[in-house]
Order: structure tokens, then C-alpha cells, then sequence
């Protein structure tokens, strides 16, 4: 379970699952070992979320249901919020996912626990959240070690647009071992360069996101996925056709997405003439090859 963890959080994510898998099977399903399995079922939730594999992430996720009614659930709080947003972001729904980091570091604020505020900020900056910035700044001299400076410099960096301050972030991610967050924060300067027309820091900063990437073992993050593919379609039109994508009605994806039904079909209905799209799937369809 520990090796599991531990190649979680040096993202070698294929290693990570094959050996939370491996010792999921081993204690079983009977009532002993609760606490061990219930860590080890978060963690390959996360791990599989960070893989781009959705639907068996959900599956995962799904199998923890019996949490509202334990006394001792809180302890998996945080745990649970980082599995809950990085499934979210996973499917598609990184409104979504960036919400549950920030409710749940509201929470770690109350409980006066910085390093675990720290950790929640950092992966809605990766999830392209640009409001962090600000209180990663008051956090970076309250936490020690590397993490927290370098969660403030990428966030700073995100807000500010800034590609170059970007690839540092990722070269001090890389430089503690944090590997998936080095490869967002390269990805978010492929971004922020291209949109500032630096096409030759754009390109240096793709292939140091996809050596990141080939290196977390096919890791497919939302920034990943938008620095890697042309994008015809906005961040919430993305959003919105992903989950379409899965088979959630107008209302359903409202409801997800805490949006009204008219504003869910507003945005495909700009989305189809963005792309000239006549129908649903070949919005979908148009996504998925793009």
C-alpha cells in the first residue's frame, strides 16, 4: 500500500495502481482492515482520476459510499476531496473539481491545518484555478518545505499569464519529486505562450510537459489534455460536451455544473457554430478527435 502511495506521489501513476490494486486484493473484502483499505481505495481512486481513466475512477469512488454514516470519516476528508475533484476533472467537469479544492481548503483553514490547505490550493491551480495566488502567498512562509513556495510561484504565475514563470514552477515541482505538477505547470505555459504569441517558449514548454508526462506514465490532466490538442471549443464548452459526452442531459449537466438549463444549451448552441456542428454527437465527436 506504502509503494502504491509512494508512486502516487512521484507520479508513476501505472505503478501506483498495479500496486494499490495488488494490495486491495490481498486484505479482501471482509471488516478487518477497514482503515488501511479505505486509504488504498482513495488513493487508486485518485490515481486512476489522474490517468484520464473516468469511468473507472467513479467505480472507485462509488464503492466508498458507506462514509456518511462513519464516525470516523473525517479523517479521510481530505483524501476523499482530492479523489471527489481529481474524478470530477477527469470526466470533464473541472468547474466542478476546482469547487471541491476550494471548499475543502476552507475547510483545512478552520482546522487550522496549512499544509493540507497548501496541498488542495496547489491542485486547483493545476486544475487551471487562477484566484489561489493570493492566499498560497500568506501560506509559502507558514509551511515548510519546497512544496508551498513553489505552489505560490505557479499560481502567481497562472493568474499573471507568465509561461516563462511557469516552467520554473515546473522545474521546482520536478526538482522535489512532484512530477504531475511539474507536468501541469509546464502544460499551462504551453497556454499562456501560445496566447501571447511566444510560439518558439510555447513549443520548448510541450516538450517539457510531455517528457513530464511520458515520465508519470501517460499521466491525462485537464492542463495536459488543453496544452496537447487544438482547441476549437472554450474551457466551458469543453466542459459542457464532455459531460454530454457521457450521456448527462441538458438538466443533468445544470445540475453538475450548478448552471441553468438555458445557459447549458447556450453554450452548445455556440459551440455548434463555432465548429459548424448540426447535432449533439458531432459536437462530441468533434471533441474527441480534436
Amino acid at each position: 500500500m506504502m509503494s502504491g502511495l509512494s508512486a502516487m506521489s512521484r507520479g508513476a501513476l501505472d505503478d501506483a495502481r498495479c500496486s494499490l490494486r495488488d494490495a486491495l486484493a490481498y486484505l479482501g473484502t471482509g471488516g478487518s482492515g477497514r482503515m488501511v483499505k479505505t486509504f488504498g481505495r482513495l488513493w487508486l481512486t485518485t490515481v486512476t482520476a489522474m490517468s484520464g481513466r473516468a469511468t473507472d475512477a467513479r467505480r472507485e469512488l462509488d464503492a466508498l459510499e458507506w462514509w456518511a454514516e462513519d464516525p470516523d470519516a473525517c479523517m479521510f476528508d481530505p483524501y476523499r476531496s482530492l479523489a471527489e475533484a481529481w474524478v470530477c476533472a477527469a470526466e470533464g467537469a473541472v468547474s466542478q473539481a476546482i469547487s471541491i479544492m476550494r471548499n475543502a481548503a476552507e475547510r483545512e483553514t478552520r482546522l487550522d491545518r496549512p499544509a493540507w490547505e497548501v496541498v488542495l490550493l496547489q491542485t486547483a491551480t493545476q486544475f487551471g484555478d487562477h484566484t489561489t495566488a493570493a492566499r498560497l502567498a500568506e501560506l509559502k512562509d507558514q509551511v515548510q518545505g519546497p512544496r508551498a513556495p513553489t505552489a505560490a510561484a505557479h499560481a502567481a504565475a497562472l493568474a499573471a499569464g507568465h509561461g516563462e514563470d511557469l516552467v520554473e514552477a515546473s522545474r521546482q515541482y520536478e526538482k522535489f519529486g512532484d512530477r504531475l505538477a511539474a507536468a501541469d505547470a509546464a502544460a499551462q505555459a504551453v497556454v499562456a505562450d501560445q496566447c501571447a504569441g511566444l510560439r518558439g517558449a510555447a513549443m520548448t514548454a510541450s516538450a517539457i510537459a510531455q517528457r513530464l508526462a511520458d515520465e508519470c506514465q501517460g499521466a491525462q490532466t485537464p492542463a495536459l489534455q488543453a496544452a496537447m490538442t487544438q482547441q476549437p471549443f472554450t474551457a466551458r464548452q469543453r466542459e459542457i460536451i464532455s459531460l454530454a459526452a457521457q450521456g448527462l442531459s441538458n438538466k443533468q449537466i445544470a445540475e453538475r455544473l450548478t448552471m441553468s438549463s438555458r445557459s447549458v444549451e447556450g453554450h452548445l448552441f455556440r459551440a455548434s457554430q463555432r465548429v459548424g456542428a448540426n447535432s449533439r454527437e458531432q459536437l462530441i465527436s468533434i471533441l474527441q478527435g480534436s
